[in-house]
């Protein structure tokens, strides 16, 4: 018989259906590219709300996710556009996938009606590199959009309990708030809730613990697949609404143990062990997840072995959290602060202490341009332009797995400033005094103009 029609492309975005733009907590691997999303939900419909488990959407909703590539590895503002693909949910509940690729010259994109693929070239610090890009087949969205998975896979409550920018307006607020406001929800969330709701973690934010953030990261990339009543063959929940010791990672059992003797699951202390972790780092093979896999998340990576080799037994145990000892000058109630000079070397050392004696990982955000962090050494060192010159809020941030903790300081960055007696080209770190006499020099001088003006 002849092989069904292919379904419809998505109903036209009409005034009719209520639209923003989301985003998740935690980056899926597609996040290695640059990935934005879309929402539409018709007028006089609403999404079946639920705190811990998958939302229930109505029918004619569509999710739309737009992928960019970037093209040059030095910079970050060339890029192409390859694909943009849909999420509907046509008149009889079921879910489709739509994959469209976008044309060479970037005019338009074509819809697919098979997998294809394309190879790109690369811009590199040492030369090029080929990348290929694997567009899906509608078979293949449905792998991992299927119903046992949830079908909708971003949109859930502790993905989305975080806040966004929304460039068309600039205002940051709680997604879950915006789309509250919107009227998606029924039934609507009472907003002073909304903070007591399970929030997932962000990777790269510092202020959350090594566990938050790659459990998060596990829940993003694996658990469409690894949830009950999938069918899957390894037995284990990815879900991060289920507490860690239910959800079988820990010491579970491996279907295939890679060619690792003793290897589990997440082998506490042991990423090389860990089978989460080994699939996790592979491209092709054994890879997870198995489909459109070309690079290797290597943030995401790095947050999985750090939280592997800080894992402790038995899980719940007591654990004194770590204190970050902050280098900035104290500020009597306030922020504490830094205080350098552009133009010259600077090198600050960070530390935190542990009752516990664990193993600390350290991390620093919101440096200034030049400078970066040496977790080895816990040196922060560079050059900052004096272009670059202002007031940087950073963050210091210390993690020995289940807990974290960390410091702020606001790092100034003084420019063009010839004084002071301080000889350029030096390490130079200016404390309260410097920064006074800092300021009270110049007008010092223009006091003495003045002076000289007047006697004229």
């Amino acid at each position: 018989p002849p092989p069904p029609p292919p379904p419809p492309p998505p109903p036209p975005f009409s005034s009719r259906r209520r639209h923003t733009r989301w985003n998740c907590s935690s980056r899926g691997l597609g996040d290695v590219y640059k990935r934005q999303r879309w929402i539409f939900v018709p007028d006089n419909r609403t999404i079946g709300f639920s705190p811990s488990s998958d939302w229930d959407f109505p029918e004619g909703t569509v999710l739309m996710k737009h992928f960019d590539l970037p093209l040059d590895e030095t910079d970050p503002s060339i890029s192409t556009r390859t694909e943009t693909r849909f999420l509907v949910k046509g008149e009889d509940s079921d879910w489709y996938g739509l994959t469209y690729k976008w044309r060479e010259d970037q005019s338009d994109a074509v819809l697919l009606t098979t997998a294809d693929s394309t190879d790109y070239t690369i811009r590199t610090a040492t030369g090029t590199r080929e990348q290929t890009w694997n567009f899906p087949s509608r078979d293949q969205c449905l792998q991992c959009h299927g119903s046992s998975g949830g079908s909708a896979l971003g949109p859930r409550t502790h993905q989305l309990n975080r806040e966004l920018t929304y460039p068309s307006t600039g205002v940051t607020d709680n997604q879950l708030r915006t789309w509250n406001h919107l009227g998606l929800f029924s039934p609507a969330l009472a907003e002073n809730q909304i903070p007591r709701y399970l929030a997932g973690s962000a990777y790269e934010d510092v202020t959350r613990s090594l566990e938050d953030r790659a459990r998060t990261w596990i829940d993003s990339n694996c658990s469409s697949c690894h949830r009950p009543e999938t069918g899957n063959r390894a037995a284990f929940d990815a879900r991060l609404t289920v507490p860690l010791g239910q959800q079988g990672l820990i010491n579970g059992i491996v279907a295939d143990d890679l060619g690792v003797p003793g290897a589990k699951l997440i082998k506490p202390g042991q990423p090389e062990a860990s089978s989460v972790y080994l699939r996790a780092a592979a491209i092709g093979g054994p890879a997870m997840p198995p489909l459109a896999k070309e690079l290797v998340d290597e943030q995401g990576l790095e947050l999985l072995r750090e939280w592997i080799k800080r894992i402790k037994l038995p899980l719940g145990s007591a654990n004194a959290p770590p204190v970050v000892t902050n280098p900035g000058f104290e500020n009597a109630g306030e922020t504490p602060y830094l205080i350098h000079r552009a133009d010259v070397q600077i090198r600050e050392t960070v530390a935190a202490s542990d009752s516990d004696a664990d193993d600390l990982y350290m991390e620093v955000a919101g440096l200034p341009p030049g400078l970066s962090f040496d977790r080895e050494t816990r040196t922060i060192s560079g050059r900052v332009r004096a272009r670059d010159a202002g007031v940087y809020r950073v963050l210091i941030a210390a993690s020995d797995g289940p807990s974290s903790h960390y410091a702020e300081i606001d790092w100034h960055i003084i420019g063009g400033i010839g004084m002071c007696g301080l000889s350029p080209g030096s390490d130079e770190r200016m404390g309260p005094f410097g920064l006074r006499l800092l300021f009270f020099l110049p007008a010092l001088v223009l006091w003495r103009r003045a002076r000289r003006r007047k006697r004229a």
